[in-house]
């Protein structure tokens, strides 16, 4: 399409009117194309940290890894009759993982495949593809071109990875639980070993593809 546009969703429009819609069902949005596009926008990029869960549990095993087939009814609402593209950022589990209940239940669900799973059931006809993103900064170059399909410059690169590399923190409240008491390498064993696993049953199915060529050719089977 000539001169078309590509709409970047901002943070204040997704918390005010997409989040709602996802989660709560109290927003006046109802559908993507409510936004504030123009004639030539055909393109549209949301982005968001927790957008299948309340930020209150994004630190925990319920809110990463239960059921979310309300939200995701939701989104397929939001994006009817649309090309959908879902680039779903996984990163290890001992990076970014329910760590306090996985201790205290070594049995808990911390693998990432029951999302995808759900994900594919909930939108068959989008593209999913998966980041499993271990090294922010350079990882953030490949995962923001793939994207916003750009390809960035050396002056760009350098700014794209160094905000990738930027630590971001969620306030949680863990106030009145018990203190964890667990070997720290057998845990970090735990979660490097479902990390793997789920990597490579990605690798090996039609639910996802992964991004990072890197990753790939890691995994690669020989």
């Amino acid at each position: 399409m000539a001169n078309a546009l590509t709409y970047m969703v901002s943070a204040a429009e997704f918390r005010s009117k997409v989040r709602p819609a996802l989660l709560d069902g109290t927003s006046e949005v109802r559908h993507v194309s409510e936004l504030g596009l123009g004639r030539n926008h055909n393109r549209v990029v949301m982005s968001a940290h927790g957008i299948l869960c309340s930020k209150n549990e994004i630190l925990t095993a319920r809110g990463l890894y239960a059921d979310c087939r309300t939200v995701l009814a939701k989104l397929q609402s939001f994006f009817s009759g649309e090309d959908l593209s879902l680039h779903f950022v996984a990163p290890p589990q001992h990076d970014y993982a329910a760590v306090a209940d996985t201790v205290r239940d070594p049995a808990a669900l911390i693998s990432w495949l029951s999302i995808l799973n759900q994900l594919k059931t909930a939108l068959p006809n989008a593209q999913i593809t998966v980041w499993p993103v271990e090294h922010r900064d350079r990882d953030a170059v490949e995962f923001c071109g793939a994207v916003l399909d750009l390809k960035f410059d050396p002056r760009h690169r350098k700014k794209v990875e160094r905000l990738g590399g930027e630590q971001r923190y969620t306030a949680v409240d863990f106030s009145g639980r018990a203190p964890l008491r667990s070997p720290q390498a057998a845990l970090s064993a735990h979660f490097d070993h479902v990390f793997s696993e789920d990597i490579h049953s990605i690798l090996t199915s039609s639910v996802a593809r992964i991004g990072l060529e890197r990753t790939r050719r890691e995994f690669s089977v020989s």
